[in-house]
């Protein structure tokens, strides 16, 4: 099947520059008429989009910006649209990425966003952002795959150090070796020395070595996107290539790298982007 193309539009019109748009509108008022459009836009294209096959109407695009207390499954059920459509449009990890003032593009219609070219089949989008184009593979009427909606709510990463204490969380910090305030890409937890680190979820080792800042350091890539880093180790029990369960040890907590004593510092990583850990409840 060919790949067809589009290019995005906000509101009907060419959105050529998010960033202007984001920073000149306040568009959390959406309502009223725009809103009842949107919805009768998404219904009409469900029709459809459902068969994979063609749009009833045009592929158009909403800026949102969320309200302070306003919650993913908020804009969901405010727009009627389909929580997966939302993820994979905006690559969100988990539903509790998202805070207040962030702006999230909204479609018209409801499918699952993929990256190009790794499957046959979608419509091509591309939009302009600043000088550079976002590019995505459209599949209308489409849902996460189960597995897929489970990484997504939280429900696949164990705790790489159960019953750990956390020393260091998620987010901006003044940070303990030069005292700056500085963003702090994972979470720290704290152990003694030579604790064993376990992986958080089954995957390859795509890395297992010296990286600078981290000593010590294991990378695992995991299914959709999702790479799992752990840091500062005193020893590393696997190797670049391993195929590695959830559970099993791959290392020893220690302070190599650039740290102020013994801990694990751990992350999770979607299509590069470092993101809040969120870890299944069931394996605390």
């Amino acid at each position: 099947m060919l790949r067809r193309s589009c290019t995005l539009l906000l509101l009907g019109l060419a959105l050529t520059d998010l960033s202007a748009v984001e920073s000149s509108t306040d568009l959390s008022s959406l309502h009223g008429e725009q809103a009842t459009e949107l919805k009768r836009e998404i219904a009409e294209n469900l029709k459809s989009g459902m068969q994979y096959r063609r749009l009833d109407i045009p592929l158009r695009f909403v800026a949102y910006r969320l309200k302070k207390g306003e919650h993913f499954f908020d804009v969901v059920t405010r727009l009627s649209q389909d929580p997966d459509t939302l993820a994979s449009l905006n690559s969100l990890a988990h539903p509790d990425e998202l805070r207040a003032g962030e702006v999230i593009l909204v479609p018209n219609a409801r499918g699952v966003f993929r990256d190009p070219g790794k499957e046959k089949g979608g419509i091509a989008v591309s939009v302009m952002k600043g000088s550079s184009a976002l590019q995505f593979d459209f599949f209308p009427g489409r849902r996460f795959e189960p597995r897929e909606r489970d990484f997504f709510q939280g429900l696949v990463f164990r705790h790489p150090l159960i019953g750990a204490r956390q020393s260091s969380g998620f987010g901006w910090r003044k940070d303990p070796i030069h005292g700056r305030h500085a963003f702090h890409g994972g979470i720290d937890l704290a152990a003694s020395q030579g604790t064993p680190v376990q992986a958080a979820e089954s995957g390859e080792v795509i890395f297992a070595g010296d990286k600078s800042g981290y000593g010590r350091t294991v990378l695992i890539r995991h299914e959709y996107g999702y790479i799992t880093l752990y840091g500062h180790l005193s020893k590393i029990l696997v190797k670049k290539g391993d195929r590695v369960k959830r559970g099993i040890d791959i290392g020893r907590v220690g302070k190599t790298g650039r740290v102020t004593g013994p801990h694990l510092h751990f992350e999770i990583l979607k299509e590069g982007r470092q993101r809040r850990p969120v870890f299944d409840v069931r394996h605390r």
